[in-house]
């Protein structure tokens, strides 16, 4: 009998961090900072192995960040309501998680922490101009269905889904939802970092 296959995306509860040189997800650690993005392609792709998954693992896309980022908004989850700001030096889960629960795209425990504060993450979105700059980070060699590729801010028009273009009014600056701060990928920082 073949297993029954779930589709969708499964998305770490709090930021990754390392233990013992393996990327962990678990509250209150130091969140994993100053990292190259080509460290960071290659560590998710190993998560898998690290937690026995049976699907691939890869470092979340754009379009995946603007999925949570939506839910988090609807009525399943904050409703309109902000996401809290995470202040707690880089701690995941802001430390104790479950009394920092406004911190959580749901309200609740059962939501994701730390996609306001902490720190900026890369995601997989990258200007097209710059698939690649060797000791960074390369795109090139990677499967395209794991990033994103943008031209500019006007096109990112025809990407749905990905709360860049839907949700701020201009490429960079407090433009987007709650005048959080928004940067569209340019070439001197042609891979997204996000952050609410």
């Amino acid at each position: 009998m073949e297993k029954e296959q779930k589709h969708g995306i499964w998305v770490g509860k709090f930021k990754s961090s390392v233990s013992k040189e393996q990327v962990r997800i678990i509250p209150n650690v130091s969140s994993l900072r100053s990292i190259k993005v080509s460290s960071i392609l290659t560590a998710c792709q190993g998560v898998k192995n690290i937690y026995n998954l049976t699907s691939d693992s890869h470092m979340m896309k754009n379009i995946e960040w603007g999925a949570v980022a939506y839910l988090a908004e609807s009525k399943y989850g904050r409703n309109g309501t902000e996401i809290a700001m995470n202040s707690s030096n880089y701690k995941t889960g802001a430390g104790n998680y479950a009394s920092n629960v406004n911190q959580s795209t749901t309200g609740n425990i059962y939501g994701i922490y730390d996609m306001n504060g902490t720190s900026w993450e890369y995601v997989a979105g990258v200007l097209d101009s710059k698939l690649s700059n060797g000791s960074n980070y390369d795109f090139t060699g990677t499967n395209s269905k794991y990033y994103n590729v943008y031209i500019n801010y006007k096109e990112s028009k025809k990407i749905k889904g990905d709360g860049v273009y839907e949700i701020s009014t201009g490429g960079s600056g407090s433009t987007s939802w709650h005048k959080d701060y928004s940067n569209f990928v340019t070439s001197s920082y042609p891979v997204f970092e996000r952050g609410r």
